[in-house]
């Protein structure tokens, strides 16, 4: 019994210390030399007021989300290109989890009957100018 027990110990502690391993957020290395990250979204309102409402609403997501990556985004920046469609621009590159981490925020934050949609999320080239 006592063996029995001793050895049920052993597989739950193992068990427990692999879980711990796998689960456990790393940093990314960065793969390639992008120096940045472009954010297409579209915002989408219902019964905004006025267009600097839709613009302060749209503003408020952007900086609810900029923690939801696991580096901190110091430098980032959203503008508005047309009616409704912004375009962020996060320095440094984020990896491609953190891409994800950041669409999903991006797509799930609602401020002021406000709604984002991501058009487009992708590296820029350190080349282009």
């Amino acid at each position: 019994m006592l063996g029995a027990a001793v050895v049920g110990t052993a597989l739950l502690a193992a068990l427990v210390h692999v879980l711990a391993d796998l689960t456990q957020t790393r940093e990314e290395r960065a793969e390639s030399r992008a120096s940045a990250t472009a954010v297409l979204v579209r915002l989408e309102v219902r019964n905004a007021s006025t267009a600097a409402r839709a613009d302060l609403a749209a503003r408020q997501m952007w900086e609810r989300c900029r923690d939801s990556t696991s580096v901190p985004l110091r430098h980032a920046t959203l503008g508005e290109l047309d009616e409704h469609l912004y375009a962020g621009m996060v320095h440094p590159a984020l990896t491609p989890h953190d891409q994800l981490r950041l669409r999903g925020c991006l797509e799930d934050v609602v401020i002021e009957r406000s709604h984002f949609t991501v058009v487009s999320i992708g590296q820029t080239d350190p080349d282009d100018d």
